[in-house]
């Protein structure tokens, strides 16, 4: 059985998946699995953090909620580790400023429709005159990522998709 990770010499990784194996000594608590995906919740105190930081929003089946910017991707789990390791969480959207995102977003469809030629921009100044800051904020990112191309619709749209989006 080799133990480096890079050769996949068809053992399925029986040395991490398997019993007594590296996922073992992962605390419980802190394994998520998603989608045959498997996870682990970081401490959010070390320097370096799961996915650069990035913010996940995850519901574990249990009822469990949790908000976490160090989230460290482990692997796809093998189909004969699958039985081991099930599903135990989903990816959720947050709300936005305690907010739902839906509302938010029919904010902005509603001005669209008075307002003809509605820039993303012109969204996220709506949203901040509302008080809605990190949403108005999260459109402005976008808007600067895509060089200025966003409509309001698609600042709708993304309020809708964006933030606790999969992987």
């Amino acid at each position: 059985m080799s133990m480096n990770p890079l050769d996949d010499s068809g053992d399925d990784f029986d040395w991490f998946w398997g019993p007594g194996g590296d996922v073992d000594q992962i605390e419980p608590a802190n394994r998520v699995v998603i989608d045959g995906e498997h996870y682990m919740l970081g401490d959010n105190t070390a320097g370096m953090k799961g996915f650069g930081g990035r913010r996940f929003d995850i519901e574990f089946f249990d009822g469990r909620r949790v908000t976490t910017t160090d989230l460290w991707f482990q692997g796809v789990i093998p189909p004969k580790w699958r039985e081991r390791f099930p599903d135990n969480a989903r990816f959720v959207q947050p709300e936005i400023d305690a907010v739902p995102r839906e509302q938010l977003a029919q904010i902005i469809l509603d001005a669209a429709k008075v307002r003809r030629g509605m820039h993303g921009k012109h969204a996220a100044d709506l949203l901040d005159e509302h008080g809605h800051a990190e949403a108005a904020e999260l459109i402005r990112r976008e808007v600067k990522a895509r060089n200025g191309l966003l409509s309001a619709k698609q600042a709708a749209q993304l309020l809708l998709t964006k933030g606790g989006e999969s992987r």
